[in-house]
């Protein structure tokens, strides 16, 4: 597939060295120094490529409606990069988890909210070709609010920047977990089994969880509106279905504290059919909850 070879370009693999001798001249004298290549940083890059990999064939697979095969390789991710913080803690302190979170986030957010790294989640794919991800159109718009967010989020390993892959590893769990609700709840709907709703609820809950102890402000120099309103509008959306009103009325309070904010300091962070679905939703979880509060 042309993405995945894309991507392999990236990774330095197969290099047919692994340490090279670097001459440095200096006051006539000639230091000669051993310079081994970051073997640590290409098991980091293969594991990157690994586990994005799973999250692309997770995003094809729910464009093509299969909700379950999706969640199947979001789930994967998500164990994998389990086993690599069990083999070992990041070596990474919180300031530059925190900053790299918050790059990768930004990138990530600034591609989804083009036509080339989110697409709608639908029962036929915009495109078969994997190869022409580039032109996926977003051809489901939000207008009912009443449904949930149903988009998924692709990243490259160009996304890791100048990170390291320990780094982010926080930012790829939220992407994962987002993702992997995705499918829970899709499959949720389609079905009508609440058992998927909760199951969706679960990792959305876990995503908000994560975003809030790397980042506490993370709606702040829009970094991750998209994402982050997307998880809250699809817990109100669970917590709706499931009749939860108290649970419901305070992801309405934080669902409309984050959307003030990028509204009023980062509303180009949002395409126009993302901010009026978030604006309608909030409005009819208003109208939703003081009919409830007026009821009891």
């Amino acid at each position: 597939m042309k993405i995945i070879c894309r991507m392999m370009q990236l990774l330095p693999f197969g290099s047919p060295s692994s340490q090279t001798t670097l001459l440095v001249s200096r006051d006539s004298h000639t230091t000669e120094f051993e310079v081994t290549s970051n073997s640590t940083k290409l098991v980091q890059q293969e594991m990157a490529f690994q586990i994005f990999s799973l999250n692309d064939n997770g995003v094809v697979a729910m464009q093509q409606g299969n909700y379950a095969e999706g969640g199947r390789f979001f789930l994967q991710g998500l164990d994998s990069i389990r086993q690599i913080l069990e083999t070992k803690a990041p070596a990474v302190s919180d300031s530059e988890r925190a900053t790299a979170f918050c790059s990768f986030a930004a990138s990530l957010t600034s591609k989804a909210i083009g036509s080339e790294a989110c697409c709608a989640v639908g029962p036929k794919p915009h495109h078969t070709a994997l190869e022409n991800r580039t032109s996926w159109q977003l051809e489901q718009q939000h207008e009912d609010a009443f449904d949930f967010f149903a988009r998924v989020f692709l990243v490259s390993a160009s996304d890791l920047g100048q990170s390291s892959f320990d780094a982010i590893l926080g930012a790829v769990c939220v992407l994962l977990l987002f993702n992997a609700g995705v499918a829970f709840h899709a499959d949720g709907v389609q079905t009508g089994r609440s058992k998927m709703l909760l199951k969706a609820y679960k990792f959305y809950e876990k995503a908000v969880s994560i975003v809030q102890q790397e980042h506490p402000s993370p709606w702040e120099a829009g970094k991750l509106p998209l994402v982050y309103l997307s998880v809250l509008a699809n817990m109100a959306h669970i917590q709706s279905e499931l009749f939860e009103s108290d649970a419901l009325h305070q992801t309405q309070l934080l669902l409309e504290k984050v959307l003030n904010c990028v509204v009023h300091r980062f509303s180009a962070a949002l395409e126009a059919h993302e901010l009026r679905f978030f604006l309608i939703k909030l409005m009819l979880l208003n109208c939703q909850t003081s009919i409830q509060a007026a009821a009891a």
